[in-house]
């Protein structure tokens, strides 16, 4: 029984003995090898194997090679550059490889991190030729022209880049997107998945999440975004003065599906405190606005169903479904809309519409229903497009009313109903109303 357990300690002294001697040897070389190993002889090397794996055109200033805590090289001065697409810049990098295929003389790489990058992107205006080029659903071309880009990304299995910065440059220079960012990204033969966190320009914060099947292009991502300076990113994207503008600070949460890049799915739920939005010299106030809805894209159809429609100011209360047929002959219904809405404000909300756009005053149903109180009304219209949507004889609305100013039209004035308070009706071009 002694003599097993002497055995026994000898053979513990001597895997610890082992061990710490593998280790002091581990370090010695990982202490040793950049003295051995010149950067100036590996460079050329190393550079030839980022280029089989990054497109591009890739360079840095110094190289040093490492053992711990797993294989790799560190490079400094680091310029990466995508012709047309974006420059990256960083102080250092690291570059780790797979042990096994290292051993077997064999170069693949396993992971990259990227401390510090300034990132800066190309802005490219699109054009109207560009435009007509895009058709929906993708063709043949435009799937395998996907397939391309993705083939195209790093081939790595994890990249990691930490505490970096997004700028846009364009005509006027260089604008500040994002700051604090954390982009990771790890790929594999099956799927694709990037993680993005940090702070935007306009002191927002944002979250995000997706993953892709690169041979299916089976995709979903999430999308959180709280503290929106809406007012800004529509100054960085040039907001015409023909739009109308908004000046919130706004919450932002999607979640989007993609099926073989033939079917969209975006959930979105959008929220602010207040909103001043603005056209020319007309503005108008909104207050505890929220909405949410589920938009969906197929090759048949464009739909959008916004579940929740709510402000404080004007009073809003409303939900309604849009859906737009690709299919259907010109001359068909291809556009239907419908809505629900109750306890709406009419008379702020008409005049805060028209304050906007003032085309909308010419609206049929802004003309019929000109003030008041809405307790409850359901609307329902077909056409063509948006020009015959809103047409008298499309129009089919029902609800209940409170103090309203409706406007019967026809020859000359037409016939003003003044505080209407009970249920109504407009069907193809004829109104009817049950004084309550």
């Amino acid at each position: 029984m002694r003599f097993t357990l002497k055995k026994a300690n000898r053979a513990v002294r001597w895997t610890i003995g082992c061990a710490v001697g593998l280790m002091a040897l581990l370090f010695a070389l990982h202490s040793l090898l950049p003295l051995v190993l010149s950067s100036q002889r590996i460079k050329p090397r190393f550079l030839s194997v980022l280029e089989q794996h990054v497109p591009g055109q890739i360079d840095f200033d110094r190289l040093r090679v490492t053992l711990l805590p797993m294989p790799g090289v560190t490079v400094g001065g680091v310029n990466w550059h995508l012709p047309g697409r974006f420059d990256l810049k960083a102080a250092d990098a690291s570059v780790y490889v797979d042990v096994w295929p290292l051993i077997k003389g064999r170069v693949r790489i396993d992971r990259v991190l990227v401390h510090s990058p300034a990132i800066t992107v190309e802005r490219v205006e699109s054009s109207q030729k560009d435009l007509k080029r895009f058709t929906w659903p993708p063709d043949d071309a435009a799937l395998r022209t996907m397939h391309a880009v993705l083939a195209e990304l790093p081939a790595v299995a994890h990249l990691l880049l930490k505490n970096g910065s997004v700028q846009l440059v364009g005509p006027d220079g260089k604008i500040s997107l994002a700051e604090d960012m954390t982009v990771e990204m790890a790929t594999s033969a099956q799927r694709i998945q990037l993680t993005v966190t940090g702070q935007t320009a306009d002191r927002g914060r944002i979250e995000a999440a997706a993953e892709m099947d690169p041979n299916t292009l089976d995709g979903r991502a999430r999308i959180d975004w709280t503290r929106i300076s809406i007012d800004h990113w529509a100054l960085l994207l040039g907001n015409s003065e023909d739009l109308v503008s908004i000046r919130s600070t706004m919450a932002l949460h999607l979640q989007l599906q993609s099926h073989g890049f033939q079917t969209f799915q975006c959930d979105f739920e959008a929220s602010a405190p207040e909103m001043v939005l603005a056209r020319g010299a007309g503005q108008t106030e909104i207050k505890a606005f929220a909405t949410a809805g589920t938009a969906t894209l197929t090759a048949e159809q464009y739909e959008v169903t916004i579940h929740r429609l709510t402000a404080d100011a004007p009073r809003l209360n409303a939900d309604m479904t849009f859906m737009q047929h690709f299919t259907k002959p010109v001359a068909s219904d291809a556009i239907q809309l419908f809505a629900n809405a109750k306890n709406c404000d009419v008379t702020r909300l008409r005049a805060a519409l028209i304050a906007l756009v003032a085309e909308a005053g010419e609206l049929n149903l802004l003309k019929i229903i000109e003030g008041g109180e809405l307790v409850q009304m359901t609307l329902w219209t077909t056409g063509p497009d948006w020009q015959h949507l809103f047409h008298q004889s499309r129009l089919k609305v029902t609800g209940t009313a409170q103090g309203a100013l409706i406007r019967i039209p026809g020859p000359g004035p037409g016939l003003n109903l003044i505080d209407v308070a009970g249920q109504w009706q407009l069907a193809g071009g004829v109104l009817w109303v049950r004084q309550a």
